[in-house]
């Protein structure tokens, strides 16, 4: 009977190193890099390492996050990864509290109308030719008598925000980012399509042309800060045919 030839394990400090070269790699993605994870939960642990303390500082030092009318950006928002839930969680608070407002809706004057809007977030490189519209999902909001109910559906079970509702606007909907929650494997995509590492689409990380979303601009109609409200129709400015990508 012939002997099954076992083949020798690599050392784990080479594996590490061979990763952490495959990660810097120019072109690479980290979408590709988080398939790897699926090899062994010993590369599982090593790889889910390598990429948060990749996707950090890139997270930390060059993402910006627009608020006033799209007109500003949040620079160096407060960033922490939290590795039992695989999870980065991005703050908005000190400098930055209030900043990030979102319109949802007007206030519903019946208790049969129902409102909603969506809680999308625009991520981009200062200088950069893309945007990331980040659709984290649905609020929609209902009244009782003088009491407005919301209620909101998450577009991914890995990713979501906190947030206060904005009161200095009584007859309107507004809410007030105060942390996002935004998954490891969610933000290598977002990172990914911003350093064009990737040519996908997909149906709630949205990728527009900074060109395309600011020229078409219309000046003459509600601007609505940080948000794309569902109305009954929505313009769709993505580069990509369609079909989307699952992540």
């Amino acid at each position: 009977m012939m002997q099954q030839l076992i083949q020798p394990l690599l050392p784990k400090e080479l594996v590490i190193l061979i990763l952490n070269d495959l990660v810097n790699v120019e072109g690479s993605s980290f979408k590709h890099m988080s398939s790897l994870r699926r090899v062994c939960k010993f590369w599982n642990n090593i790889i889910e390492d390598i990429l948060s303390k990749s996707i950090q500082p890139l997270l930390e030092n060059k993402l910006l996050i627009e608020y006033d009318c799209n007109a500003l950006s949040i620079r160096g928002a407060p960033i922490t990864y939290d590795s039992s839930k695989s999870i980065f969680i991005i703050r908005i608070d000190n400098e930055n509290n209030d900043k990030l407002k979102i319109d949802i809706s007007d206030i519903p004057r019946a208790p049969d109308i129902n409102k909603e809007g969506s809680i999308r977030v625009r991520f981009h490189y200062e200088n950069g030719s893309d945007i990331i519209l980040f659709d984290f999902g649905t609020l929609s909001i209902h009244r009782e008598g003088n009491t407005i109910h919301s209620k909101v559906h998450w577009n991914f079970d890995d990713c979501s925000c906190n947030f206060e509702r904005d009161n200095n606007f009584p007859d309107s909907y507004a809410i007030q980012i105060r942390e996002m929650t935004i998954s490891l494997r969610k933000a290598g995509v977002l990172l990914d399509l911003l350093n064009g590492s990737v040519k996908e689409k997909h149906k709630h990380i949205i990728q527009q042309s900074v060109y395309g979303q600011y020229g078409n601009r219309n000046f003459n109609g509600p601007v609505h800060v940080q948000s794309v409200v569902n109305f009954g129709h929505m313009q769709n400015n993505s580069k990509y045919s369609p079909g989307f990508d699952k992540i």
